[in-house]
Order: C-alpha cells, then sequence, then structure tokens
C-alpha cells in the first residue's frame, strides 16, 4: 500500500546542513546520517487547546517537518528531528515516547487503519499522511489528508490517558477529524477555563 505523497518539498539539505550545529558533538553519532534512506519525512502541523473548541482551517496553520528514524519498516530505538516552516532545526528527541511513536509510523505502513464507524479500511491512495499534535491534550496522530471528496481523518496513536467521557479511544482506529475534535472540545475548555492554565 501507498500513501498520496505530498506536494511538499521535504527539506532534506537544511535538515543536512542543521542536525550537526544542533546536536551535541559527543551525541552526534548516536543519529543516523542525514539522508532519505535513513530518515521518514513527516509533515509535522501544531494545534492547541483554542483549535480544538473552535476548529479552524487547519491546512492555514504553520507546519514544520519531523525526521523519524529507523525509516520504517525498519524498527528499533529511535530518533526524531524537528524542523521549523524556516528550514531551521529546533529540536531531537529520543526515547520511549518517540520509540511509541516509531512503532505507530512502522504499524500505519504495514497495516491499514480502519474507520471507526464503519470498520471499513480507509483508501491509502486518497489520502495524503501527515501528523498533527494536539498540545494541552497530549494526543498526536496520524492526520490523514483527504485528497478526494472525503473527510479528514485522524488516527490518534498517543492519547496518554485522554478519553471520551471515560471511554477509550481506540489508537489505531481512523476517526473524522472534526468530530474527533468536537468530542474533545469539553476538555479543552475545562482546561482554558483554570485561572493558570498555560496560553494555548
Amino acid at each position: 500500500m501507498s500513501w498520496k505523497p505530498s506536494n511538499l518539498v521535504v527539506p532534506w539539505q537544511a535538515f543536512e546542513r542543521g542536525l550537526p550545529k544542533f546536536v551535541d558533538p559527543e551525541d552526534s553519532a548516536t543519529f543516523p546520517l542525514a539522508l532519505p534512506a535513513n530518515y521518514e519525512a513527516q509533515l509535522f502541523f501544531n494545534i492547541g487547546l483554542r483549535e480544538v473548541i473552535n476548529p479552524v482551517n487547519l491546512d492555514a496553520l504553520p507546519y514544520g517537518w519531523r525526521f523519524l528514524a529507523p525509516k520504517p519498516p525498519q524498527v528499533g530505538v529511535s530518533w526524531a528531528v524537528y524542523l521549523n516552516d524556516a528550514g531551521a532545526v529546533t529540536g531531537v528527541s529520543y526515547g520511549n515516547g518517540i520509540d511509541a511513536v516509531q512503532r505507530a509510523a512502522v504499524g500505519i505502513q504495514n497495516r491499514l487503519p480502519r474507520q471507526i464507524h464503519t470498520s471499513q479500511e480507509v483508501d491509502a491512495s486518497a489520502y495524503e499522511l501527515r501528523v498533527l499534535r494536539i498540545n494541552g491534550l497530549s494526543i498526536e496522530g496520524f492526520w490523514l489528508k483527504a485528497t478526494v471528496p472525503q473527510v479528514d481523518l485522524i488516527v490518534p496513536y498517543l492519547t496518554l490517558g485522554t478519553t471520551f467521557n471515560n471511554s477509550p479511544i481506540d489508537p489505531t482506529a481512523a476517526y473524522p477529524l472534526i468530530d474527533f475534535l468536537r468530542r474533545l472540545a469539553p476538555q479543552a475548555d475545562e482546561l482554558l477555563a483554570f485561572p493558570h492554565s498555560p496560553p494555548y
């Protein structure tokens, strides 16, 4: 199976230039060489609690890139390098959380998710694969951006205990994205109501 490729150009040269400047020289050998053969380039979007309550045109939001290694279908100890929309390396991550991200990336390449309401497999050729992080709720998922007249979907592989009214969220299922955000809106509203809530 093959997900529809993005029309955006992956900033491989910026990644290659930026990684050695950002990583401590004593640790740089830990990271694979910045080559397409070693990393999966993921288009990466962030939204906050306010966007959960009032969904905006997500395509209009700033985006960055996450370069994930080892490149699926390989598995193992994982690393992630983040670039912003200006092509600058802004962070590197590793540890249990990134290992879970990498396992999810391998899983969605090997096994098509099923739509939560119909149990039908998603048609990979009709969707572009992106990553969406919901700050404040600690949720991250694959944003399946529809390239045909279909609704966008999300496969929420990291939820850190977040539920829908105490019902668990299936981390392998594909939910309609806007419906998913609406179901999270009450929790986002409660968090924003706290006096010392960060300005997400």
